[in-house]
């Protein structure tokens, strides 16, 4: 959660010059007021005790492991823009907090608005998150909806899930449809249903026409640049070796790192390797080549995760309910059809 001290540090104030501002004081000049409430307002502060007042309903969201600070998480800035737009819209206060979703961490320990009773319910997004840490949110017995897909039995989580499987469908077919022959699934640890989900669905498109993915050309690494970059490092041996191969990076951001690798050996791309995406990330559009990627609409899970909390808290559902949430393919550079067309042979 957002604090005095972390709005002093954006602000390059004191923290009493903060609550000063906040507290409206004449001591200080509107500019600098306007300038640090405003502040607080990006960064959802809520000062502890206004949180919950008179009855007051307020909910919160915590993240596991955002990429740096979690307001520069394109993915999750634009899921945090989605549920503080719908919530701000009710007139609910909306907490964040963080957290690294493992037990062996020594900061460990549920959320700060859970063990204080800020919040009536809580939005959990964020990977990787360990079954403990889940289990012990679901224990306090507060309404919790999930951003994704949490465990192998999802029966028992109320979560909003974009349909992983289906975006490696969509990813396979498309490079099976711009001609092709060779495959690899660049991912992260695949105990995490994410990964887990986006490789079936690979392998599913590759299986209609008779295609099958090699043990070898899954490599799962990680999920930033460098994982990205050092997985088609791993690759290069068989990159090499005049086919014509495609590639599904499970998130844009190892998309971005295979692509640098791709490059440094001088590989073509889309002619001679081309690289699918995952998330549609500003990245992607901003890399050379841009990157082709399977597009997850961020702020309406962030809204429908709201949505489904609040009613959840205020009429609530008999059972655990999971929406499902369709991406889809945004075709860039990274890809294109070769002369070939369509593959003709199957390998």
């Amino acid at each position: 959660m957002v604090t005095i001290r972390d709005i002093a540090e954006i602000a390059g104030v004191s923290p009493s010059t903060v609550s000063r501002a906040l507290r409206n004081s004449p001591r200080l000049s509107q500019e600098t007021k306007e300038r640090i409430q405003r502040i607080a307002r990006e960064h959802n502060y809520m000062p502890k005790s206004t949180v919950k007042r008179q009855g007051q309903l307020a909910l919160g969201a915590v993240i596991a492991n955002p990429l740096g600070d979690v307001d520069k998480d394109d993915f999750f800035a634009g899921v945090i823009n989605g549920i503080s737009t719908f919530l701000k819209g009710k007139g609910i206060p909306f907490l964040l907090e963080t957290t690294t979703g493992s037990i062996d961490s020594p900061s460990f320990g549920l959320p700060d608005m859970v063990k204080n009773n800020w919040v009536d319910g809580m939005i959990m997004g964020g990977i990787p998150v360990e079954q403990q840490y889940i289990d012990a949110l679901v224990g306090t017995g507060k309404p919790i909806v999930f951003i994704g897909r949490y465990a192998q039995d999802t029966r028992q989580l109320t979560a909003v899930i974009p349909d992983n499987v289906s975006g490696g469908i969509q990813a396979g077919r498309h490079l099976i449809a711009c001609g092709y022959t060779r495959f690899a699934f660049l991912g992260g640890n695949l105990t995490i249903p994410t990964f887990q989900d986006r490789l079936l669905g690979f392998e599913e498109a590759l299986s209609e026409v008779g295609y099958e993915l090699s043990k070898d050309a899954v490599i799962v690494d990680g999920m930033d640049q460098m994982a990205g970059y050092q997985s088609m490092q791993q690759l290069m041996p068989a990159i090499t070796d005049g086919k014509r191969w495609g590639i599904f990076a499970a998130t844009d951001w190892l998309a971005a790192g295979a692509i640098r690798a791709l490059n440094e050996h001088d590989i073509k791309i889309p002619s001679e390797a081309g690289i699918v995406g995952y998330s549609d990330l500003e990245l992607a559009s901003q890399s050379f080549p841009s990157i082709t990627s399977i597009r997850v609409g961020r702020h309406l899970l962030g809204k429908l995760a709201a949505r489904t909390l609040l009613e959840a808290i205020t009429a609530p559902y008999p059972n655990a309910i999971q929406i499902y949430i369709q991406p889809r393919l945004v075709k860039r550079e990274s890809t294109g059809k070769l002369d070939s067309g369509l593959a003709k042979g199957v390998r």
